[in-house]
């Protein structure tokens, strides 16, 4: 569309933001390290080297200046964003499938940690450490509020917009007390808009669970479809329980001193 009232109107847009936002665009492809497009944009831009003081007025609102350097700047960096967003959803996609299957070998992660878990904080940690090499954005206990009730992740990568739940389960009957509780979570997770992507890890110390099982769990409770459910088993226990002894000496009752034996055949009667 043709400019209307071409003019030269110095200080309706400074030249020197115009200057700026075009080294700050020169930076981030450099940074990106597209070279062609920086090429391209570079040539391009080489038209409004001499007019950055030159503005336009809009058609639509006469009252406005607009500058042709700074629309060019602005045309760029909305194709420069539109060619990245499909590279950033694959970079989130392999991100997703990476912590997948991190989680998926929490049996070896937990081993190669050393520890024997005892309880669910042993499991975090082993699969923390490892999550936060790959992913910097990594974090503990992440809340989710709520107007009475305050959630908190076992873990959260921001980057991926995705968190993780761990259950630990050292029986068939802390199995079976655990899922309501993981069910709520489920739907508490689900307060925050920015939070995405969900797994649910349900480490078990022996073969109490098959990964079949679990998904059927989940299909059976309808879970969310932005849940994904791993069962695996390895080493650990609860730590035993030692019980006081119980006190059971009774306090022994005095033996009462026997009496004197009287023989009443050695005593003589008076005739």
């Amino acid at each position: 569309m043709p400019k209307s009232a071409r003019h030269e109107n110095r200080g309706a847009q400074p030249p020197l933001t115009i200057k700026r936002a075009h080294l700050h665009l020169i930076l981030l492809i450099e940074q990106l390290e597209l070279s062609a497009y920086l090429e391209e944009y570079r040539s391009g831009f080489k038209r409004f080297a001499k007019k950055l003081d030159e503005t336009y007025r809009p058609e639509y609102d006469s009252e406005i200046h607009e500058s042709e350097a700074l629309d060019y700047i602005h045309e760029s960096l909305a194709t420069l964003s539109g060619s990245l967003e499909p590279i950033q959803a694959s970079h989130e996609i392999d991100g997703i499938a990476q912590v997948r299957d991190i989680l998926s070998a929490a049996d070896f992660i937990v081993a190669r940690a050393g520890c024997e878990p005892k309880s669910e904080k042993d499991v975090q940690n082993a699969i923390f450490e490892y999550l936060r090499i790959l992913h910097p954005s990594a974090r503990r206990e992440v809340p989710i509020s709520h107007v009475t009730k305050t959630f908190k992740a076992d873990i959260g990568i921001d980057a991926l917009n995705l968190l993780i739940e761990i259950k630990f389960i050292a029986s068939p009957i802390e199995l079976r007390a655990e899922c309501p509780g993981l069910f709520e979570d489920m739907f508490g997770y689900r307060g925050d808009r920015i939070w995405k992507h969900f797994f649910a890890l349900v480490y078990c110390t022996g073969p109490f669970l098959r990964q079949q099982e679990l998904e059927a769990e989940f299909a059976l409770a309808e879970c969310p479809v932005d849940w994904v459910p791993i069962a695996a088993w390895g080493k650990g226990g609860r730590p035993d329980i030692v019980k006081p002894k119980r006190l059971n000496q009774r306090r022994k009752q005095p033996v009462a001193s026997a009496a004197p034996k009287i023989n009443l055949n050695s005593g003589t009667r008076n005739k």
